[in-house]
């Protein structure tokens, strides 16, 4: 009987950890896609129409360099800006027409 009693609180106690990494996670994820906007937003500001290429030459040169994280960052940052500059060229939506 007490292994039940103990098998049922490990049993919580993984669950809740799980719960708690899923949290996590997703903390991180959404500081993750802040810190890519502010890149994209600051990158824009700096190199303006050349901003998506720049962030492709840091990806690809941190690729050459081996380091993944940094690559995978500055791909990122280079789709996000791609999209922000593909939003800009189209202008604002004339709602009259």
């Amino acid at each position: 009987r007490d292994r039940t009693v103990m098998g049922d609180a490990d049993e919580k106690a993984a669950e809740n950890g799980a719960d708690d990494r899923a949290e996590e996670t997703e903390k991180v994820s959404r500081m993750l896609r802040k810190e890519i906007s502010q890149a994209a937003d600051l990158l824009i500001k700096v190199q303006h129409a050349k901003a998506g290429s720049y962030a492709a030459s840091m990806a690809e040169a941190a690729s050459k360099h081996g380091n993944h994280e940094d690559h995978e960052f500055w791909k990122r940052i280079a789709r996000e800006v791609e999209k922000r500059l593909a939003v800009e060229a189209d202008g604002p939506v004339n709602r009259n027409e």
